[in-house]
């Protein structure tokens, strides 16, 4: 009102300023709104301060998950697998490190990653939108992240941060653990902040989105990069559990790499990574073909 670029158009009630209506006042409140729309059109629930979102993932971190032996047979139920591949499962899981999945086509390796996020178990909350360094980034994603309503009134198990009363934080949504799965599709660029010229705000990556839950490169080696490239990008996140985004202005975003990441291939890994980076990631199994036995049940 000082700098008069809104007035009051009426009271609606209460007491002072509280029951006050305002519009914006022209010419100079008009030009303030086009300015302030110029910098970011983002329209939505309000972005989550970048800490808030650092402190959210470590609160729900795949880390803290155990899996035993009766919680991975239930989840595998539907599938036949042999106790060998069983016993390599469980040690994966529980380490919350990379997996490397290889073998014949067609025999099951995406189903055993979708099923791997059924033993995450809980549901997860998750920020609309994040603010990092001015800078607006949408993270939820209707496509990748399936939403859970609530009842009014309900009280969840959420950590402390996403509490206001006896719901949940607003700016934040419930989901599913994500299970996000690329394929030949993928791309570098795919995986860094992809900015949208229009409404002037960043569209998270899919590793960001796949935070708390499992991020899965599918036919690995049959994508339209050097596998050696796609590895390149991967050897920082895999030790240090963070990576770095960039924005069009060049400034670096350190963003928290939580997720259990399985590459999954029909080709042999011995020529689509070198020793170094095979040795980074912690878990290889084969999924060979079945027996005939096996051949029979499925």
């Amino acid at each position: 009102r000082k700098q008069n670029l809104i007035d009051i158009a009426g009271q609606k009630g209460g007491a002072g300023d509280a029951g006050y209506e305002y519009e914006v006042k022209p010419p100079k409140g008009m030009a303030a709104v086009e300015e302030a729309m110029n910098k970011c059109s983002y329209i939505g629930p309000a972005p989550v301060p970048f800490d808030d979102y650092v402190e959210s993932v470590a609160a729900q971190t795949v880390r803290n998950f155990v899996c035993t032996r009766r919680t991975i047979e239930a989840a595998f139920k539907d599938m036949i697998i042999t106790p060998s591949v069983f016993n390599d499962i469980g040690p994966a899981i529980n380490s919350a490190a990379s997996i490397f999945l290889f073998g014949p086509p067609g025999n099951g390796k995406t189903s055993i990653a979708e099923r791997i996020t059924r033993l995450m178990g809980d549901d997860i909350y998750i920020p609309h939108a994040i603010e990092a360094n001015g800078q607006i980034i949408k993270l939820f994603d209707p496509i990748v992240h399936q939403q859970i309503v609530e009842d009014a009134g309900e009280v969840t198990g959420a950590e402390g941060i996403m509490r206001r009363g006896t719901n949940h934080d607003e700016r934040y949504v419930k989901i599913r653990r994500p299970t996000i799965v690329v394929g030949g599709e993928l791309s570098l660029p795919m995986l860094d902040l992809k900015y949208n010229e229009t409404g002037k705000f960043y569209e998270a990556p899919m590793q960001m989105k796949a935070n708390g839950g499992i991020f899965m490169i599918d036919d690995f080696g049959r994508q339209q990069m050097r596998p050696q490239d796609l590895l390149n990008r991967w050897i920082v996140p895999l030790e240090k559990k963070y990576d770095y985004l960039t924005t069009v202005t060049g400034t670096k975003v350190e963003v928290p790499f939580d997720q259990l990441l399985i590459f999954s291939t029909n080709l042999d890994p011995m020529q689509l990574a070198d020793e170094a980076f095979l040795r980074r990631i912690k878990f290889k199994i084969e999924i060979g073909n079945p027996t005939e036995d096996q051949w029979r049940l499925i």
